[in-house]
């Protein structure tokens, strides 16, 4: 079992690039892309996320980040928002911060750091860090209790918790069905994900949900929305079928099949 010591080391990925592996868990993340690369080209770049904050409203724009880890996806956020005159609200949820205070000890290591030391000291002190029209917010401890707290509905999700195989609790429908209560109409939703079971749980949790973009070693990832028109590939039939004759079409956790199976196959997007 590691130390608290030997918990996290830098790690170089399988294309060079450094990133960080949790020895508890066994994943490095990131991999094998690194953590900059992954959260530009999986959440920034594919949720058009610049062309949102270009709109010319005073609507303040709220992004859900979930599972801020070493606050990659928080930064390449932040990156994005700074030119932007639309006002925005960053919205980061974390169990255990201590992924994040490692990273920060080797900020070093990681160009995408670099100015952004001082805004990751706030947040890990303070819960809340302001810079001109962005705000940060941090809600520390277990998502399913802290997103009832959140007073902002989300526009934008960005969905990076550890894998399923890890984490349960986080990949089940129940889950979902919480997290799509606080979406505006229009919200989307991005994971790096592309397996059966865990797209069936954002179904039946009322999403409609669309293949997002190959990223790295992966053919697709996940793109879900809560209309259907917000989606650029939805699952179509084919998927549909391959569900029906899937060995594990099941969300973790789940505990009816019979019904779930019941609300896929009469899910709106399939009709």
């Amino acid at each position: 079992m590691p130390t608290e010591q030997n918990l996290f080391e830098i790690v170089k990925t399988t294309l060079g690039v450094t990133s960080i592996r949790n020895n508890k868990v066994n994943e490095t993340m990131h991999a094998p892309l690194g953590p900059w690369r992954e959260a530009n080209e999986l959440y920034i770049e594919q949720s058009n996320l610049k062309t949102n904050l270009s709109q010319n409203t005073s609507e303040e724009f709220v992004i859900y980040d979930v599972g801020l880890g070493a606050a990659a996806n928080a930064l390449a956020t932040l990156a994005c928002a700074k030119s932007s005159s639309r006002p925005v609200r960053l919205v980061s949820f974390e169990i255990d911060l201590s992924l994040l205070e490692f990273a920060l000890q080797h900020s070093h290591e990681f160009e995408h750091f670099q100015g952004y030391e001082d805004a990751i000291r706030e947040i890990l002190a303070h819960k809340r860090w302001t810079q001109g029209n962005i705000t940060w917010e941090l809600f520390e401890g277990d998502f399913l209790q802290c997103v009832d707290q959140v007073q902002h509905k989300c526009h934008l999700i960005f969905y990076d918790p550890y894998s399923p195989h890890q984490n349960q609790e986080m990949w089940t429908t129940d889950c979902f069905k919480k997290l799509k209560e606080k979406c505006h109409r229009d919200a989307r939703f991005y994971n790096y994900s592309q397996a059966t079971p865990i797209r069936a749980a954002l179904l039946e949790a009322g999403f409609y949900v669309g293949y997002g973009k190959a990223i790295g070693e992966k053919e697709t990832t996940t793109e879900a929305a809560c209309q259907l028109k917000d989606l650029q590939r939805p699952l179509d039939q084919r998927w549909f079928q391959r569900w029906s004759r899937s060995d594990t079409p099941l969300p973790p956790l789940c505990e009816d099949a019979e019904t779930l199976k019941k609300q896929i196959r009469e899910h709106e997007q399939f009709q």
